[in-house]
């Protein structure tokens, strides 16, 4: 009965694995779409203790912050990297590297964005996706009075994701930031 049931459990996982590659495969297709179709979604800007909320006593937390062609497009950034970071998640938890994502960017082979955009887009990257989201905040919060920046804040905050190094300056901002 026990081969039984670790036969259930293997073919559980594969499926699960299966199934994770499709919805990542389905996501990186989406994009790959979307941003061709909405080449000025994002720009980037120098970011300075004025210009945002994210500063702590060494300064910005960025050198730069994003700010979009409109609040449903920054949304939609957000919960896009935010359902990435999750579904890479489940890919740690069953033991898939998710380090061989398709990337043009040579240097830190982590994103195959190969637009003018700021956006990582197609990112196997974690900490660079959840980073991403930190610096959508200043403009969600002010074209949204937070409840954007918060929801995504929800899954960043959560270690377990490993979407920030529960040590670093960002995860020591949201929790000063009483954002968790």
């Amino acid at each position: 009965m026990k081969a039984i049931t670790n036969q259930q459990e293997i073919v559980s996982r594969e499926l699960l694995a299966e199934r994770v590659a499709l919805s990542l495969n389905e996501l990186d297709n989406w994009w790959s779409g979307w941003i061709a179709a909405n080449p000025q979604a994002c720009d980037e800007i120098q970011s300075t203790s004025d210009s945002t909320v994210m500063v702590d006593d060494d300064g910005p937390l960025f050198p730069t912050i994003l700010r979009y062609s409109s609040l449903s497009v920054a949304y939609l950034v957000c919960t896009h990297n935010c359902g990435r970071i999750l579904l890479l998640y489940v890919q740690r938890c069953l033991g898939i590297l998710a380090v061989d994502r398709p990337s043009a960017n040579n240097e830190s082979g982590i994103s195959d964005n190969t637009t003018t955009q700021p956006l990582l887009g197609i990112c196997s990257n974690s900490i660079s996706l959840a980073h991403e989201v930190l610096r959508s905040l200043d403009y969600c919060f002010e074209q949204a009075g937070g409840f954007m920046g918060s929801l995504c804040v929800m899954v960043l905050q959560n270690e377990k994701y490993g979407a920030l190094d529960p040590v670093s300056r960002e995860a020591a901002w949201l929790r000063r930031k009483d954002m968790t």
